[in-house]
């Protein structure tokens, strides 16, 4: 087992350490390694951490082990966020989810959310990733012509994949995936975006969705239009 499955495994079950904490008790040393492997596995998506008393301390992305003081936090910026953009509702994101879902079996790989903690404190999400082979993919469930404000979300997405795969030393596949062909029109015609997603190597792919799931997201549009 390598010092950063060792670390991995120790913060897995003993969230909230700080980096001289997991140092003694692992007896890495130098402490400078530990801080090596943190920013590694955060880089990676593996770890994430919250500054609390002065000190980071450290958790396992996919943890539910978090402070409650870490929960009640997320759960206020839920409540800040919920229902304010549009193409962000419950459905939508079930569909988006599906779309990734399918993306992976059409490419025979595993795609999966991930949020990747970066060096300043902050973080992104993608909808998709898969390491080996690289591929990073954001997905918009969304049937019909989109707006102008939407075109816009489109293309933060496409600026994210470039961004998130700049983090990796290696060019992976950068995908965005449509749930309707009216909607992806724009971005493979002769648009600017159009264009600047081509010179930038990101493939626009259309995967319809089934006709259960295209209704809800149908209803969820009407509503959020009203």
């Amino acid at each position: 087992m390598t010092n950063s499955d060792r670390v991995l495994s120790f913060v897995r079950k003993h969230p909230g350490h700080t980096q001289r904490e997991i140092s003694l008790k692992l007896h890495i040393t130098p402490e400078q390694q530990v801080n090596t492997i943190l920013r590694k596995l955060m880089k990676y998506g593996r770890l994430m951490r919250e500054r609390r008393e002065g000190t980071f301390r450290y958790y396992e992305v996919s943890s539910i082990n978090h402070t409650k003081h870490s929960l009640d936090r997320r759960k206020n910026i839920t409540e800040v966020t919920k229902g304010e953009s549009p193409g962000d509702s419950k459905e939508q994101k079930e569909a988006e989810s599906w779309l990734v879902n399918q993306l992976s079996k059409n490419l025979g790989i595993k795609l999966e959310k991930r949020r990747l903690c970066l060096d300043g404190g902050s973080w992104v999400e993608l909808d998709g990733l898969s390491e080996s082979p690289l591929v990073l993919c954001e997905a918009w469930a969304h049937i019909g012509t989109p707006k102008p404000a939407q075109k816009n979300k489109v293309m933060a997405d496409a600026f994210k994949l470039l961004f998130v795969n700049a983090l990796f030393k290696i060019v992976g596949k950068r995908i965005l995936i449509f749930s309707n062909q009216e909607a992806a029109s724009h971005f493979q015609g002769k648009s600017w975006m159009a264009e600047c997603l081509k010179k930038n190597n990101i493939t626009v792919e259309v995967i319809e969705l089934p006709s259960e799931l295209k209704a809800k997201v149908l209803e969820a549009q009407k509503r959020q239009y009203r």
